[in-house]
């Protein structure tokens, strides 16, 4: 029995027409596929945050307001230390 040798990967030239678009095809089918699932599931929790919030607004205000003032501290730090690491390598 003989072996045949191998081949390097086929370059885009060498491949057929209709394999390249069946590929795209099948590309094209599962990215349009996983961009539904997650527009879907992107609505359920629309959908789950909107009942949260009309069950009790000030609730939702409260919390709001409380992940705004982390997320500002946060930002403010991390701008700080960028800041001080500035000025000591212009020293």
């Amino acid at each position: 029995m003989e072996y045949q040798q191998a081949r390097p990967a086929a370059t885009p030239d060498e491949v057929p027409a209709s394999q390249a678009d069946a590929a795209m095809r099948s590309v094209k089918q599962t990215v349009d596929q996983a961009l539904q699932n997650v527009s879907e599931r992107t609505r359920e929790v629309v959908r789950y945050a909107d009942r949260r919030v009309q069950a009790s607004p000030w609730t939702a205000v409260g919390v709001s307001f409380g992940v705004g003032m982390i997320f500002g501290v946060l930002v403010t730090l991390a701008a700080g230390s960028q800041q001080r690491s500035f000025i000591d390598r212009l020293r």
